[in-house]
């Protein structure tokens, strides 16, 4: 039990979580239909609203009882105690719920779907491979660049299961990057921002050479931090 409680708490909240429902789903003893996501329920009087969250706890069948809060899990936290993106207190909790929030607008505008565990073990997949995409990782028997680690899943998702499967599952992708390419832009926004004030700021000084170095060493620091928070760069 101390192991539990020392592991990252958003982490294994959500893969405990899934485990658990899963588990009674799958075990019969919790009707499916009580907790997968069907919005006529939702807005019904009263409001179903607990189908707004149950759908990310329900793991695919069999195997995926265990393997979906394992990667849940791992990579979850992974991202949670190493990312730079997630350094401060519930960072990590508002990526989970705006990717959750993505998931659930792509989901009922485009493809539809009952269940969104599998969209959101890919949203974490992916970027844990965007936050280390040169590192290796081992998918069942085969090695390869963590980088093509959501794509490998979209593809045996696509086999195994099938061609709708992988297309709810690609939502957990969209969400993913859509909040990825959005933290860049609005980091670059504010590192442009802060350049501009800093050369106003300098320039209505004196000693403009002082002020000139100053300046140059200031906008290098705030470049390395904008490449630093965008996350690391793909080098092949």
């Amino acid at each position: 039990m101390d192991v539990f409680w020392a592991a990252p708490p958003v982490s294994r909240t959500l893969a405990a979580a899934a485990l658990i429902t899963s588990l009674l789903v799958y075990g019969a003893l919790l009707s499916a239909s009580r907790v997968i996501f069907y919005l006529p329920w939702i807005l019904k009087f009263p409001p179903e609203l607990w189908r707004l969250c149950t759908p990310f706890l329900i793991t695919g069948p069999k195997l995926g009882i265990l393997l979906d809060p394992y990667f849940l899990y791992t990579y979850g936290s992974s991202l949670e105690t190493e990312s730079p993106r997630f350094s401060q207190p519930g960072d990590f909790f508002t990526y989970v719920l705006l990717v959750c929030c993505v998931i659930l607008f792509t989901s009922v505008a485009i493809t539809g779907g009952y269940i969104f565990t599998p969209a959101l073990v890919l949203a974490l997949a992916y970027t844990y491979a965007q936050e280390n995409p040169n590192r290796k990782v081992t998918y069942f028997v085969v090695s390869f660049k963590v980088k093509w680690l959501p794509y490998v899943m979209l593809l045996l998702t696509f086999i195994l299961q099938s061609p709708e499967a992988a297309l709810q599952q690609a939502n957990g992708l969209v969400a993913a990057h859509l909040l990825r390419a959005s933290s860049k832009s609005g980091l670059a926004e504010i590192a442009e921002d802060l350049k501009q004030e800093g050369m106003v700021q300098h320039l209505r000084k004196g000693n403009p050479h002082r002020s000139k170095g100053v300046l140059v060493g200031r906008l290098r620091l705030l470049d390395l931090v904008l490449a630093y928070g965008a996350g690391p760069r793909d080098e092949g």
